[in-house]
Order: structure tokens, then sequence, then C-alpha cells
């Protein structure tokens, strides 16, 4: 089942290519550096450690980085041109020759020694060619999903604006509710201060009936004396 992407996951697996990139540049510079200023002196073995763990770690993260991407490729849900296929192969061709050119070049000044001059005139083309190949296959995989990361960036707004609506809709049916409640609290209040307030009545009445047979008896009184 195909699964859908996001710009961010292809800018995750972009990072990955870019530090392998830059281990697999480092590595023969730091060979050539080796050679021109004597950086490590006699010390080959440190030359050799150094080097050769740059180039296995940068050559594992674009290995990774490769299979992320290709997975990427078939899961999507964006149909694909026709020239997207093409590209992202070229992009793993141009950067697979970039790891081989890195390697030639870190090998040779580790096994070989007392040319130097000759290893410091091999790595001006040979790190030319790997430098051109890894920013061409950085290129071609960005050309490659060019117009699935405005298919993505579309649906992600699409995605926003569907979630501000309906927060919108939320606070709009809460707040008619409110007044709904609020108008049949005033209404009810209303109604119970309109109706007679029989009990008040009967005892106004009771205390005037006290009163006049009070009267009464005090008239009474008087005539009888």
């Amino acid at each position: 089942m195909k699964k859908e992407m996001n710009t961010k996951t292809y800018n995750l697996t972009k990072y990955i290519a870019t530090i392998g990139a830059v281990l697999l540049f480092t590595a023969p510079l730091l060979s050539f550096l080796s050679e021109w200023k004597d950086i490590f002196k006699d010390n080959r073995g440190t030359l050799a450690g150094v080097t050769l763990a740059l180039e296995i770690i940068g050559v594992v993260l674009i290995v990774f980085y490769m299979f992320l991407r290709w997975s990427y490729f078939k899961k999507t849900t964006f149909t694909h041109t026709k020239k997207d296929r093409p590209y992202l192969m070229a992009s793993f061709g141009l950067y697979t020759l970039g790891i081989i050119l890195s390697f030639i070049y870190v090998i040779l000044v580790i096994a070989i020694k007392g040319h130097r001059t000759g290893m410091m005139i091999t790595f001006a083309p040979m790190y030319v060619i790997e430098f051109v190949s890894l920013v061409a296959a950085s290129i071609f995989e960005s050309m490659s999903r060019l117009q699935e990361q405005v298919y993505l960036a579309e649906l992600e707004n699409e995605h926003v604006e569907k979630q501000a609506k309906a927060s919108k809709t939320e606070k709009k049916k809460y707040s008619t509710s409110g007044v709904k409640r609020t108008d049949a609290a005033a209404e009810m209040l209303a109604k119970d201060e309109s109706k007679p307030k029989k009990k008040n009545i009967d005892v106004d009445e009771e205390l005037q009936q006290q009163l006049q047979d009070a009267l009464n008896e005090s008239d009474k009184d008087e005539i009888k004396d």
C-alpha cells in the first residue's frame, strides 16, 4: 500500500546525503593535504585510519540515503512524470561515481609510498570529477522530485486550511450555543418575574383583616364606655 510522503521526509533524506557527500569530499582532501603539507608525517597508519573511517561513514550514509529515496519513490501516491525516474537513476549513478573516485584516491595515497608528486598531480582531476559528480547527483535528485514537492506542499496547505476552518466552525458553534443558553435563561427569568406573587398578596390581605378586626374591637370598647 502506498504511503503519503511530506516535504519534511525529503528534507531529512537530503540532509543525510549532504553529510555523506561532505565526508566523501573530506577524505581525499585530507589525503592530499597529508602529501602536500606532510600533516601526518610518517604516521601513515593514522592517515589510513582517519581517511578510511571518513570514507566508510560517507558511503554508509549515501547508500542509506539511496535506499530511503528509492523506497519513497515507490511508496508515494504522487504520479511521477516520465523524466522523474531517469533523473533519480542518474542521481544514484553519479553518487556511485563520486564514491568510487573518492575511494580510489584514498587507497592510492595509503598504498603507494614515495610518489608524493604523482599523488598531488593526480588529486586535481580526480577531485574535480568527484566534486562535479556529487553536486550533479544532488541536482538530478532535486529535479526528480520537483513536481512532487509542489504537490506535497499543496496538500499540506490544504490540510492547514481545513484545520483552520474546522477550528472556526467549532468556535462559532460554541458561541451560538452559549448565546442560546443565555437567551433562554433571560426568558425564563422574565416569565418568573411576571408571575403574580400569590403568597405575598395573601399575607397582605391577612394583615389588613387583622387590622380591621382590631379597629372594630376598639370601636366596640369605646361604645361600651
